[in-house]
């Protein structure tokens, strides 16, 4: 809570009793609750309006941009890999089972 302590904060309402008195501590406190409020409602706004000013689209298109670039490279790749495999059967033949049963074994 703001970085203070049970007993800090326990010394400082002590104080505001010496100083403001018991009557007025209340009528005191509920207004320094609703400044704090405030200030927090308008830190909200200030943010919302800061991210408002913002063009998010602007955010995304470099990742809109490598997932695009991403899709390409896998269907290059696997374009390749299919032309490797066909090549690689045109080239080497596949063998068959009779050859299979007539090869040398080591």
């Amino acid at each position: 809570m703001l970085g203070i302590s049970f007993a800090e904060l326990s010394l400082i309402l002590i104080i505001a009793l010496f100083v403001v008195g018991p009557k007025r501590l209340g009528a005191l406190a509920y207004k320094v609750g609703n400044l704090l409020n405030r200030v927090k409602i308008e830190l909200k706004h200030l943010k919302e309006q800061q991210l408002g000013d913002i063009d998010t689209s602007q955010l995304y298109q470099p990742t809109i941009e490598l997932n695009k670039t991403l899709d390409e490279i896998k269907r290059i790749n696997t374009e390749s890999a299919q032309t490797v495999n066909e090549t690689s059967s045109q080239i080497i033949p596949q063998p068959t089972t009779e050859d299979a049963k007539n090869a040398n074994p080591l």
